[in-house]
């Protein structure tokens, strides 16, 4: 459960929540690599979480998920947007 209701304070359980949701949510973009949430999610708005994602692969690119949660974090909606994209050293 979050601890308030402006998301300033996140319990590690509703974290790993949104985390999920997030990686959900890009692994639903036809994405090739490996994708892992970075740092933890901070609030953007009440009720609404933003995760990065970063895609390890043929071309590195980092993702902007937004994740709206209700007062008990489960996951109500999550929308992604490309942040960066850039070819990988091969």
């Amino acid at each position: 459960m979050c601890s308030s209701p402006s998301l300033a304070q996140t319990s590690d359980d509703c974290v790993r929540t949104v985390d999920q949701a997030a990686l959900q949510a890009v692994n639903r973009i036809p994405v090739i690599g490996q994708t892992t949430a970075l740092g933890r999610p901070f609030a953007i708005e009440p009720a609404v979480l933003r995760v990065e994602v970063d895609v390890f692969g043929p071309q590195s690119q980092v993702y902007a998920v937004d994740v709206m949660i209700d007062s008990a974090c489960r996951v109500l909606a999550a929308s992604t947007r490309l942040e960066s994209e850039s070819e990988s050293p091969r």
